[in-house]
């Protein structure tokens, strides 16, 4: 089915809240949900997963249930608890790899498995981390380190994040021609009238374009940089409109995948380096 963890969060939250009273739907969202690492959506899966105990209306069954409705995914081994799963907190995984139509002798593939067993091997993070090339999460993930001590890099990061050089290759036409507009039409840092004129006419455009589904992160990071235009305009500190682009990360929940995924990529070198200029059996 190849679909991430975000992806297969969401469609258990859409049907939750199908379930649930119209006036509860508010509060169900995939960002009730806990977990401690990403998954291949290449591969068969599973995860320990945690959900707060309103999304299934306090019983453990109504989760049940949906593995009749949901396709690809299935939930079981359910139990209470008062901690939530957190990013990171996971021990480690656990792989089965099968490998398909091997052309090479059997010799071969002893004498490759026994260096394996023998050497080990630098285990890099890869796409599954940075993404196939759809998105610039190392890129995206560089901006939001240095916003910690740059303001304007929020900015930066949003601007990257909804660029349209790193279009999906199954992105649908609207979101093609949303990120088109934003990308020619939205310069940062320029503060004149036509600028920022120019600016606001990129993000209303781009938002009449942006499909209403499955670009939830882009309809949050263009609502965010419209409300810090205005508030630049309206507001003579600095930061107000800062404040607002940080607020619109931390409620995205993809926001700490494109930070590790500039770590990774910083561990990645690291351990090249490390290759390179020192022993391979230890430090």
């Amino acid at each position: 089915y190849s679909r991430d963890i975000m992806a297969a969060l969401a469609s258990i939250s859409r049907l939750l809240a199908q379930n649930a009273t119209s006036s509860a739907h508010g509060g169900y969202s995939h960002k009730k949900f806990g977990f401690c690492g990403l998954k291949d959506k290449s591969g068969v899966t599973f995860q320990q997963c945690s959900v707060e105990a309103h999304m299934c209306g306090g019983d453990a069954r109504a989760l049940l249930e949906l593995n009749q409705r949901l396709e690809g995914i299935r939930l079981g081994n359910l139990e209470w608890t008062t901690e939530s799963c957190k990013m990171g907190e996971h021990a480690g995984n656990r792989f089965a790899i099968v490998l398909r139509h091997v052309t090479a002798s059997e010799a071969h593939v002893r004498a490759a498995v026994e260096r394996l067993q023998n050497n080990g091997f630098i285990n890099y993070y890869g796409h599954q981390r940075f993404g196939s090339g759809a998105l610039p999460s190392i890129k995206v993930g560089a901006h939001l380190h240095r916003a910690s001590s740059n303001e304007s890099a929020w900015e930066a990061a949003a601007v990257e994040a909804l660029s349209d050089e790193h279009c999906r290759a199954a992105c649908s036409e609207g979101e093609r021609m949303a990120r088109r507009v934003f990308s020619r039409g939205y310069s940062n840092g320029d503060l004149s009238t036509a600028a920022v004129e120019s600016r606001n006419e990129s993000l209303i455009r781009a938002l009449r374009y942006l499909p209403m589904h499955g670009c939830d992160d882009e309809h949050i990071l263009l609502n965010a940089l419209l409300r810090k235009q205005k508030q630049e305009q309206e507001n003579t500190q600095a930061s107000a409109g800062c404040n607002t682009l940080r607020q619109a990360f931390e409620s995205i929940p993809r926001c700490k995948i494109w930070k590790q995924a500039f770590s990774s990529y910083i561990w990645n070198h690291a351990a090249s380096f490390r290759l390179r200029h020192f022993s391979r059996t230890h430090a």
